[in-house]
């Protein structure tokens, strides 16, 4: 196995005259792309999921039965009725589900509201959507899985008209379902925070994105928010249960499992492109934090994969 594969919104085929599916790619709003379909059962019609890989798109997949499980950066998620899972782009993850399983997938590309909310990426307020694997993965009640349901079958018949009434229905119908989902974290532990506080921690969690390699200090993103250091650990507990120190680190540290996945990158490539000193520094830093090496990570990362 090589590079690991990153897979775009049109990777899949989609069939035309199927009842069960609906891909729009809207030609004046290329950005706006969503994929919607049921699989009743799944009877294995996409082999390759069972390989590492990653989306340039957003994934949600509604669980109405079946075995298997999901494994998302490296953390497993076991398949099972009403459980719904969220992916975010970027992230590596494969699946493993048996082939009598019924469930709903709905792809959306990052700009898919770009056009429709004056907030192009309003879905990053639901916790779901951060990237946090505590959050990943929930549950449904029986009555709101069927009210989601009943949505998803709307949504694919409604796209088979293939208008700009039925695009603009449809993300109705999308945004109405992350919310339906999203009112189920509303008593969680962040939703209890104050708006300002919770707005501080959505953009340091971004910023440990875009600056984990050159950044390590919660100082440098301290003063990034203007907030004090102090404040931004303070916060950091209440919402993760983690130091800010301990979410940079284990930001690097998932970055580091993620490129170990690649086969054509040794661990001196690694460790250069998450700016440690030399190699040797960044095994005992993947040692430390994991218990094992970087070569024995790679190799048990393989086994699962194959």
């Amino acid at each position: 196995m090589n590079a690991i594969p990153t897979l775009g919104i049109c990777s899949f085929v989609i069939d035309p005259n199927s009842p069960d599916e609906v891909s729009i790619h809207p030609l004046d709003n290329p950005t706006e792309q969503i994929f919607i379909r049921r699989f009743n059962p799944y009877a294995n019609q996409y082999a390759p999921i069972v390989k590492p890989h990653r989306h340039t798109f957003y994934q949600i997949m509604i669980f109405l039965n079946g075995e298997g499980n999901c494994t998302v950066d490296f953390v497993q998620f076991d398949i099972q009725p009403r459980i719904v899972l969220f992916m975010v782009p970027g992230q590596v993850h494969n699946y493993h589900i048996n082939d009598k399983t019924n469930f709903y997938v709905v792809d959306f590309s990052e700009g898919y509201f770009q056009s429709f909310l004056h907030d192009a990426h309003y879905y990053e307020r639901f916790p779901f959507f951060l990237g946090d694997l505590n959050e990943s993965a929930v549950i449904l009640p029986g009555d709101l899985l069927n009210k989601i349901t009943v949505l998803l079958d709307n949504m694919i018949k409604e796209g088979r008209n293939n208008s700009s009434v039925s695009s603009d229905l449809i993300k109705v119908w999308m945004l109405e379902a992350l919310l339906l989902i999203a009112a189920l974290y509303r008593d969680s532990q962040i939703k209890s925070l104050p708006q300002q506080s919770r707005s501080i921690m959505s953009k340091f969690k971004k910023l440990v994105d875009e600056n984990f390699v050159k950044l390590s200090l919660p100082k440098d993103y301290a003063a990034l928010l203007f907030v004090t250091p102090s404040y931004l650990n303070q916060m950091s507990r209440k919402v993760t249960g983690k130091t800010a120190g301990e979410v940079i680190r284990d930001r690097k540290l998932l970055e580091a499992k993620r490129l170990l996945v690649n086969q054509d990158l040794n661990i001196s490539q690694i460790s250069n492109d998450l700016n440690f000193t030399d190699p040797s520094h960044f095994s005992k830093f993947f040692k430390k934090n994991t218990g094992r090496s970087p070569e024995d990570f790679r190799k048990s990362a393989f086994e699962v994969g194959e």
